[in-house]
């Protein structure tokens, strides 16, 4: 005689696998806006700020939200715990927003450093210089006699 489980599942899936802890509802982020998480830690808030981020708002917020959607905050900004401070207290992460066409110049400059990185790295003669090497001691023509 086999058993029937009579226990309904809770779970909404497998544990140990991929869990997407900080995503947003569709439609939490205006359009034409890129959102981020931002934790609440030295002056990165600020910092934020100050380089035209915004609070994400959430709709029809009030205190005793956060049971509904896990949001932590008592006022309209959304966050989330997502850990620890040094001292053990509970680190808050905001979401945050840029308009999109402010965040694609920011990424253009970050990448027009990166690419001058990597063109320096491909040039001939990499780590010579002021150390005084020459190109036959740069990486890549190791001489070993034991």
């Amino acid at each position: 005689m086999s058993r029937e489980k009579t226990r309904k599942r809770k779970s909404k899936g497998p544990l140990g696998g991929f869990n997407a802890k900080l995503s947003v509802s569709p439609g939490t982020i205006p359009q034409g806006k890129i959102g981020r998480w931002v934790n609440d830690v030295d002056n990165r808030i600020q910092t934020f700020l100050d380089n035209d981020y915004e609070f994400v708002k959430a709709k029809d917020s009030h205190i005793g939200d956060g049971q509904k959607n896990g949001n932590t905050d008592i006022g309209s900004k959304i966050s989330k715990v997502v850990g620890t401070t040094k001292t053990n207290e509970p680190m808050k992460a905001y979401l945050m927003m840029i308009d999109k066409e402010w965040y694609d110049e920011d990424q253009a400059k970050k990448q027009t450093k990166v690419d001058s990185i990597d063109e320096a790295i491909r040039s001939p003669g990499f780590g010579a210089g002021s150390k005084g090497l020459d190109k036959g001691h740069s990486y890549g023509n190791i001489d070993y006699k034991a």
